[in-house]
């Protein structure tokens, strides 16, 4: 059984990945950290259950590089929010993380009510310092600050903002893989339209 559902959680990886590489501009929402896309047992308790991209997806002039398939293991930072999400909605079970922008987050506050999105924008300089010094603490509370901003509801858009040391990103989150590359090309097509009628 266990290993049924491993192949259904990489079967459905490999879809989205041929799904993403086929977003047009994509690789303008590279983040420096690079893209990971990541997909979990339905209650992951470890990194172990969830699946993700080994070295990470990058590009190159443009075009979506994905250096290895998909593997359990493969994620830290997308994995461990995956493992948070379970606790409050084990029906989320994919992410992917996207570049951080002011420009991009500001669009994203006005689209994503309009479309029927809940977005969540972190402030992590409001991070307790007790946090901060704990080891695997801030995820949690991020991912708690989230849900907190969005009705106590996991939301499909979480921007972490800006922070000493670590870059800003956007994480993108949903059922499974396939839906999140979904949302990620639905808000990159109207993303587009927008700087194109600037």
């Amino acid at each position: 059984m266990i290993d049924d559902d491993k192949e259904k959680i990489i079967g459905k990886l490999v879809i989205a990945l041929k799904k993403l590489q086929k977003i047009k501009n994509v690789s303008e929402l590279m983040p420096e950290v690079r893209i990971n896309l990541a997909y979990g047992f339905k209650n992951p308790k470890s990194t172990d259950e969830v699946a993700a991209i080994p070295g990470r997806i990058t590009s190159v002039k443009d075009k979506i590089i994905i250096p290895a398939l998909p593997d359990f293991g493969a994620s830290d930072h997308m994995a461990r929010n995956l493992i948070e999400f379970a606790k409050y909605d084990n029906k989320i079970r994919a992410g992917i993380n996207i570049k951080y922008s002011k420009e991009f987050v500001n669009w994203l506050k006005d689209f994503c009510p309009k479309n029927g999105l809940k977005i969540s924008v972190i402030d992590r300089l409001k991070e307790p310092k007790e946090v901060q010094e704990k080891d695997g603490a801030s995820i949690p509370w991020k991912i708690g600050e989230a849900i907190r901003l969005s009705n106590n509801k996991i939301p499909e858009v979480i921007v972490e903002g800006p922070a000493m040391g670590k870059e800003p990103l956007i994480i993108l989150t949903g059922e499974d893989p396939i839906k999140v590359i979904d949302l990620l090309k639905l808000i990159q097509k109207n993303w587009l339209i927008y700087k194109n009628n600037l």
